[in-house]
């Protein structure tokens, strides 16, 4: 290894440049191992995570790149949250929706208010916990506590 300028020659205590897989970022490290004339294993001065010595950025440190799509492979369909439950509510337009409390037991496709996450649809029913699509996402809520 080269002597850096900015760094001097490395040694263990010494600080040398490494690739921080949990950073994400080229970054100054603490040298805590050697072998021969190069650093083994560093210490990340940034998130204090030790890891093996990366001397450059993710492509050459053996970090995967994600795959380019295959020109024969089928888009995944995304569909938003807020879309989904308009969709829902649309369907269950004629139900009245019931004011959430702990101590109410709902069904699944039924309508309730809560004071919080606003209208929702009762999409599952998992004994005392009931999983409900809000127009932000679903969220497991409580029912049918005495």
């Amino acid at each position: 290894m080269r002597s850096d300028p900015l760094y001097g020659n490395p040694k263990v205590g010494g600080d040398v440049l490494s690739w921080c897989g949990k950073c994400r970022l080229e970054l100054a490290h603490v040298i805590v191992a050697m072998l021969d004339t190069k650093p083994a294993r560093v210490q990340c001065k940034t998130c204090k995570a030790q890891h093996g010595y990366k001397k450059t950025g993710p492509a050459e440190a053996g970090v995967k790149k994600p795959r380019a799509k295959k020109s024969g492979e089928p888009k995944k369909a995304v569909v938003r949250a807020a879309v989904y439950w308009e969709e829902k509510v649309a369907k269950l337009a004629a139900k009245v929706p019931r004011p959430y409390a702990v101590n109410a037991r709902f069904d699944a496709s039924d309508l309730l208010e809560h004071p919080t996450f606003g209208l929702g649809v009762v999409e599952t029913i998992r004994g005392e916990k009931i999983v409900v699509l809000f127009k932000d996402g679903e969220k497991t809520l409580i029912h049918g506590k005495v």
